[in-house]
């Protein structure tokens, strides 16, 4: 869920056109290049921090700022559940949801884009952490029977009670009791394999061997930090392999490539195949054909089906 400013649209300073498309410029720099980004985080001006958070400067800022962050969702949490908030729970509980999503979105992207690998594997951490804690509010009793029992009266309070309780329900929480043990379970398996595979998703083959001619359209650096001589090994992830994949002249090596970049090893499949097991499973607890129907049952798709009929 996105936040917004709490600033005034007419407090804010208008942006300068020819600003922003340089911003815009340096940043496509920033990911397409190893040698912009380089020379980008190499300048002495003072860190403000990933997207302005001034706990983000650093790799170990990001248990600074999910703790912070969870502490104040906690608080909230234990006001609402102790019925002090009954009033308001279901602003309260849309306001929590934008907490919590301001950390788990921000680290979701951080985790698959930032090129500093342990800025990756951090960010990736706390995206974990943080969605394990939602997924046990989705399974919170108390907060589930306050937000039924809750009596909104503007529209958009009563759509956000029903998507509120369509989380709390997809979480288990109207399944008897030995069926809700089995879908906690299983969600807590599936919250550990989902880690497991983003945190180990390199390609079977860690490197390709090619002759320097094949490689031919890539730049000139990276050749030569990559070959000895007539012969190169092109490593099957990273930034180098996906320049060679966009710039190498030569079709049959864009394909080795492309096809060592996305074979997966064995363990990784097998825990992919787990994972889709456990995901039936969940959707069968809460009486759902499959996982897809019940994740968008709820979402402008509505169904994985084709939404387009012949009325002819």
């Amino acid at each position: 869920m996105s936040t917004l400013s709490t600033l005034s649209p007419s407090i804010l300073p208008k942006p300068d056109a020819t600003s922003n498309l340089r911003d815009d410029q340096l940043l496509r720099d920033i990911f397409d290049s190893n040698d912009v980004w380089s020379a980008f985080n190499s300048t002495k001006s003072i860190p403000t921090g990933l997207f302005q958070y001034k706990d983000l400067t650093n790799p170990g800022g990001f248990k600074v700022f999910a703790d912070r962050t969870l502490a104040k969702a906690q608080r909230l949490v234990e006001e609402v559940s102790a019925g002090k908030r009954q009033k308001t729970i279901i602003k309260d509980l849309d306001r929590l949801s934008d907490i919590l999503c301001s950390v788990s979105d921000l680290t979701g992207f951080i985790r698959t884009a930032h090129p500093d690998t342990q800025f990756a594997e951090n960010a990736n951490e706390t995206f974990s952490d943080v969605v394990e804690y939602m997924n046990n509010l989705n399974q919170h009793q108390q907060l589930y029977e306050l937000t039924a029992r809750a009596t909104p009266e503007a529209t958009e309070e009563k759509a956000v009670q029903k998507g509120l309780l369509h989380d709390f329900e997809q979480s288990g929480m109207s399944l008897r009791p030995e069926a809700r043990d089995k879908f906690v379970s299983l969600s807590s398996e599936a919250i550990i394999l989902e880690q497991k595979f983003v945190n180990n998703t390199t390609p079977r083959e860690p490197y390709l061997e090619f002759t320097v001619d094949e490689l031919r359209g890539l730049h000139q650096s990276d050749l030569r930090s990559i070959s000895n001589g007539s012969r190169a090994r092109l490593p099957t992830s990273g930034p180098i392999s996906q320049r060679a994949l966009a710039l190498a002249e030569n079709e049959k090596a864009r394909q080795r490539i492309w096809e060592a970049q996305n074979t997966g090893r064995r363990d990784q499949i097998q825990i992919l195949e787990r994972l889709l097991r456990i995901r039936q499973e969940l959707a069968s607890l809460t009486r759902y054909k499959t996982y897809a129907e019940a994740k968008l049952t709820d979402k402008m798709a509505k169904t994985p089906g084709p939404i387009l009929q012949d009325h002819r």
